[in-house]
């Protein structure tokens, strides 16, 4: 696995583009005002709760419903948040693409699948309008609650952002909903909700990418965005990107090899990207 990101990530290397290569005036604005890394005030914050979670020895035991997982054959695992947060937190570069996509694109309905720590989650709420609803899906039950603590401790940064806790095991309020529940299950339960943005970033298999798209596309709106994360995880992650982006529904396909990101906006013609970030 190791070895064929190794590989990939020299021949994107080689074959990415430039601004200077981009001729489509949706794409153009994309990289002039989107791909362009700044530090901000926000991202500079979530990534001292990072360096922190980066250090935190407290050891705890998880649920596995990631690459590998099938039906009820729950795995559990021993681990620290130290490790979990050094393996899987989003740092601050790729934290703050997330969080520009929010800002200047301004999506009202979120979907997230895979809240982890929450690092991701609190870059794109820190973007997104006052009047925007996120939803964040996690199964493992040790993992949301550390999350929901972190999204309370940063209200500073993300409006009404008071969670509570019911007997459904779900936390959230009017803007902001974290439900613990596989992926399959939760995107079951959400089949009436419309979204604007997802990002996809948990269970990086074949399979499971091409079952989640399937069941999120008759719930996309006309100018939707889906982000894939680690799109060249593996081999089969990568012919899973590959069949997504000749997808009908799909007009502009972004591949920064960190994220993958297709564009749903109808009147664009369809076209491929290869981006340096």
């Amino acid at each position: 696995m190791l070895l064929w990101q190794a590989q990939n990530y020299l021949l994107h290397l080689v074959s990415a583009t430039s601004k200077h290569s981009v001729h489509s005036p949706f794409v153009f604005d994309f990289v002039t005002k989107v791909l362009p890394h700044c530090t901000t005030i926000q991202g500079d914050t979530i990534e001292n709760l990072r360096k922190q979670l980066c250090n935190n020895t407290q050891v705890i035991e998880l649920e596995d419903f990631g690459a590998g997982f099938a039906g009820d054959n729950i795995k559990k695992r021993t681990t620290t948040i130290k490790k979990i947060a050094q393996r899987a937190s989003r740092n601050q570069k790729t934290g703050e693409l997330l969080f520009r996509i929010c800002n200047h694109y301004k999506p009202q309905n979120c979907l997230e699948l895979g809240t982890n720590l929450g690092i991701s989650a609190l870059y794109q709420l820190s973007g997104l309008p006052p009047t925007a609803q996120f939803t964040t899906i996690e199964g493992s039950a040790q993992l949301a609650d550390l999350a929901q603590r972190h999204f309370q401790s940063f209200n500073s940064l993300i409006k009404d952002s008071r969670f509570h806790g019911n007997d459904e095991r779900e936390y959230g309020n009017d803007g902001i909903h974290l439900i613990i529940n596989t992926f399959d299950k939760a995107l079951q339960s959400l089949q009436n909700q419309n979204w604007d943005n997802v990002f996809l970033d948990g269970n990086h298999t074949y399979e499971a990418t091409i079952r989640y798209f399937n069941l999120l596309i008759p719930n996309m709106n006309p100018n939707s965005i889906i982000i894939f994360d680690d799109i060249y995880w593996s081999k089969p992650m990568t012919n899973a990107w590959n069949q997504l982006i000749n997808h009908p529904t799909v007009s502009v396909s972004i591949d920064l090899f960190h994220f993958g990101i297709c564009f749903l906006k109808k009147e664009q013609a369809k076209e491929h990207f290869k981006l340096r970030f």
